[in-house]
């Protein structure tokens, strides 16, 4: 399993330089309907979830990679890695985190949550699918691909420039 981040191309250099540190907003999380869904399911994280140090706002996300494909997170088909990267506006980068760092999430149910959010739905609506994502949650090392349609890493963890591989630089 391979597992792949997206930055702008500005933002290559300092990566290089510098890994990619927690708590550093990527082009992705400038959404404010992500920010705020991310705010809420940390505010409900549950014991073990908080333990383990997974943070929906400070962690970095990555894409599962198999063999020559990536898991589109947007439907979750299995697209060529150089097609993929292709296509991409951004620069694809290969992470080499430590594994026992990284956990898989279910876009899915994420989604469903932000859109109860974008609803303004009552919390009491929201409070089970919160329960639902974080249960969905498994270490990297139990990731099966056929139990998660679209796979999203989360590393808990600083990455160090040494573990990035700059996969097109354009």
């Amino acid at each position: 399993m391979r597992i792949f981040h997206e930055s702008q191309r500005g933002h290559i250099a300092s990566i290089m330089q510098n890994g990619l540190v927690q708590g550093s907003s990527g082009v992705k999380s400038q959404n404010s309907l992500n920010t705020k869904t991310d705010k809420l399911l940390d505010q409900h994280r549950p014991v073990a979830v908080k333990t383990a140090n997974i943070c929906r706002e400070k962690n970095i996300y990555g894409y599962v990679g198999i063999d020559e494909k990536i898991i589109d997170i947007i439907d979750g088909t299995h697209r060529d890695l150089a097609e993929y990267i292709k296509n991409s506006s951004l620069v694809v980068l290969e992470l080499m985190p430590e594994p026992t760092q990284c956990y898989v999430s279910d876009l899915d149910r994420y989604d469903a949550i932000k859109q109860m959010v974008d609803l303004n739905a009552p919390l009491d609506s929201i409070i089970p699918l919160i329960g639902h994502y974080w249960s969905a949650l498994v270490p990297l090392q139990m990731y099966n691909p056929s139990d998660i349609r679209r796979p999203e890493v989360v590393i808990t963890s600083d990455i160090q420039p040494s573990a990035i591989h700059v996969i097109d630089i354009g």
